[in-house]
């Protein structure tokens, strides 16, 4: 799709459909902006349209690829290593360096014995190199020795953090620690950027320790990563019916002893990539049409993750449309959930069918994603034939057996019976209720389409049963 902008990359996909929704078109094409800062409502007040009927349109722009390119690109997994540990040895913290990265440096004996063979000038040249090298080998470790001593003074400062955790993380700035070490801040500020540090609470970035407070009602400093934690539970723990404010926040952090104003509030959540009140609630309601009418269509629930791959949004419908066609096969499928994963050269797939009283799985690795996705819904596939063949045979063996006919008295006449052979045919279980309803027949025998079944309808008082 060779599209200049997201814009015109959103209408292309749009479009594509031979009958594209207006109200969808109209919202790139002249909302674009207002579409970004989620402005929703002045969207719908500017089209004269109902907020429900712009969130229609929103659910389906939402849903379409900003990036089709994407589903090609490979993601390489990267793994940080620590570049300092902070482990627990009986009462006390011991600083370990992580150097097997750093080469041990030295000057090699031949160019010292350079100086004692060649001429004053070239005796002048390899002084000057041995100089520099002998410089950097001390800077190397000069370095070595500062992350040391700042990792050292985090322990004296944050031993709280240490041992209890999050919510006693006190506020850090590098002037404290530059302070506490007799350096200045910005060598600090060099030596902690890009370096990790391994810790019993965790893995973090050296900076993550510094940050500002906020001040609680007995003049004590709390740390702005404890509230904003705060702020992060209340929002998962809210009624989404009724989203917290940014003021509601502000007042429930003043009932725990917090001194914090409403842009501080509103400053933290945009930090934590966390919506306004509004937007969640209209994104609940979004949500909340979504549960209908996935109830109403009687459709499965699919949860798609991936870890170490990027997929469209395409790709997954996809793979829920596959999953969907065993439906059919298993009434009371209500949940399916796929996780794709990448290791060096292998993909694999994990599936789960999660149905009323069952639940089937299935896990495959092949060389691409593909492959590896068809041989576990043919697995799954499997499964649940065979769990419906078994539902089959108990519900055959726990019937109750008829009393055999009595025998037929000698010389008495035979009954005769007609007997005609129809052709059975083929059609999906949906088709032959239609055709059973449309019709005066009591039952209906055919072919289901989906499972290669012979099957029988019947009437029962005035429904079609299988």
């Amino acid at each position: 799709m060779a599209a200049r902008g997201i814009q015109e990359c959103l209408l292309l996909q749009l479009t594509a459909d031979p009958d594209p929704d207006p109200v969808s078109v109209e919202i790139v094409e002249r909302y674009f902006d207002e579409l970004g800062r989620r402005r929703y409502a002045d969207i719908a007040r500017a089209m004269k349209l109902s907020l429900d009927r712009i969130m229609e349109s929103i659910d389906e722009i939402q849903a379409l690829e900003p990036k089709p390119g994407r589903q090609f690109a490979v993601v390489d997994s990267r793994y940080i290593v620590p570049d300092v540990t902070i482990q627990k040895v009986g009462a006390d913290y011991v600083v370990v360096l992580n150097e097997e990265g750093i080469p041990r440096l030295r000057v090699n004996a031949l160019y010292r014995s350079l100086l004692r063979r060649s001429g004053d000038e070239a005796k002048q040249y390899v002084e000057q190199k041995i100089r520099s090298a002998v410089w950097l080998i001390k800077s190397v470790e000069q370095r070595q020795r500062t992350l040391r001593r700042v990792a050292q003074s985090l322990v004296n400062f944050q031993r709280e953090f240490l041992d209890k955790g999050l919510p006693f993380l006190r506020p850090l700035a590098l002037r404290d620690v530059g302070d506490d070490i007799n350096m200045h801040e910005s060598t600090i500020s060099r030596v902690t950027t890009n370096k990790y540090v391994q810790t019993p609470q965790g893995l973090f970035e050296l900076k993550y320790f510094f940050h500002s407070g906020i001040v609680s009602v007995n003049g004590s400093m709390v740390s702005s990563v404890s509230v904003k934690q705060m702020i992060k539970d209340m929002v998962e723990a809210e009624d989404v019916a009724a989203a917290l404010s940014d003021q509601e926040i502000a007042q429930a952090l003043h009932g725990r002893g917090l001194t914090i104003a409403r842009r501080t509030v509103a400053k933290y959540r945009e930090e934590l990539a966390i919506l306004p009140s509004h937007q969640r609630r209209l994104q609940a309601r979004s949500a909340s049409r979504e549960r209908t009418a996935r109830r109403a269509g009687g459709g499965m629930q699919a949860i798609i993750s991936a870890r170490g791959l990027s997929i469209s949004k395409t790709y997954k419908d996809t793979l829920t449309q596959r999953l969907a066609k065993l439906e059919p096969m298993f009434p009371g499928i209500v949940e399916a959930k796929i996780v794709l994963s990448k290791e060096k050269h292998r993909r694999t797939a994990a599936l789960t069918l999660v149905a009323k009283r069952h639940t089937f799985r299935s896990e495959e690795t092949a060389a691409d994603l593909e492959t590896a996705v068809d041989v576990a819904v043919d697995a799954l596939a499997r499964q649940v034939r065979e769990m419906k063949d078994r539902v089959k045979n108990r519900k055959a063996r726990s019937a109750p057996r008829r009393a055999p006919a009595p025998a037929r008295a000698a010389g008495s006449p035979t009954a005769e019976v007609a007997v005609m052979r129809v052709p059975l045919e083929l059609m999906p279980l949906a088709a032959a209720v239609e055709q059973l309803r449309a019709s005066r027949d009591e039952f209906l025998v055919f072919t289901n389409a989906t499972t290669d079944v012979v099957s029988v309808l019947y009437r029962r008082g005035t429904a079609a049963s299988d």
